[in-house]
């Protein structure tokens, strides 16, 4: 089994109020409070642990909990070190802060950041012993391993543009259909399909 949990979540959204206004062409501030919450909706179709697109957008820490370290070939098409990698959800991957695991003794060790290589350039990233190296072997206990790790474009303006335009067109939708109690339309997501990403806890 794997958790997920935030460290540090995103100190803003990609797309502000002030231009989802011009977007809207609302001038007034009478709606400022629903605009808003309509743009962390939108985010959140995209963006963190729910997100149907499980993806991260703006600079973000998460903490992934795991009962162990890859133990055995869960993925026979790709080369050998791949094989026994950890999967990093919610892509772009930007960078590993730490690594701790129980040991066979019960006690909490940090993995040498030279024990292992990160993947940043894959989605999702991923994480591998390093050449000539395996994984610890850890104690028989759930959450044996925690990985801390840093994810997210960076900046909104680092956000894709792409990504940006969809969800002010979101927000769009809910603004001029607040009435009705449904779903987006399949073609929100399908148009954005490219983006999406896969994993479970």
């Amino acid at each position: 089994m794997a958790g997920l949990q935030v460290v540090t979540p995103p100190i803003h959204e990609p797309v502000d109020l002030v231009e989802m206004k011009e977007f809207l062409r609302v001038t007034g501030s009478a709606e400022d409070r629903l605009i808003s919450r309509l743009i962390v909706e939108a985010r959140e179709q995209f963006d963190g642990r729910y997100a149907w697109f499980n993806r991260a957008l703006i600079t973000q820490t998460w903490k992934l909990s795991l009962d162990h370290f890859p133990l055995y070939c869960e993925r026979p098409d790709v080369m050998w070190m791949r094989q026994f990698s950890i999967v990093v959800p919610l892509p772009p991957l930007q960078s590993v802060g730490s690594i701790q695991y129980v040991d066979g003794d019960g006690n909490l060790q940090t993995l040498d950041p030279s024990l292992y290589v990160v993947d940043t350039q894959s989605e999702p990233g991923e994480i591998a012993p390093a050449y000539g190296t395996i994984w610890p072997v850890t104690r028989w206990q759930p959450n044996a391993v925690t990985v801390v790790f840093t994810a997210g474009y960076g900046a909104a303006t680092k956000v894709p543009e792409e990504i940006k335009v969809w969800m002010k067109q979101v927000v769009a939708y809910r603004y001029d259909n607040r009435s009705l109690l449904t779903q987006l339309p399949s073609s929100f997501y399908w148009l954005m399909a490219d983006y999406k990403t896969i994993w479970s806890v």
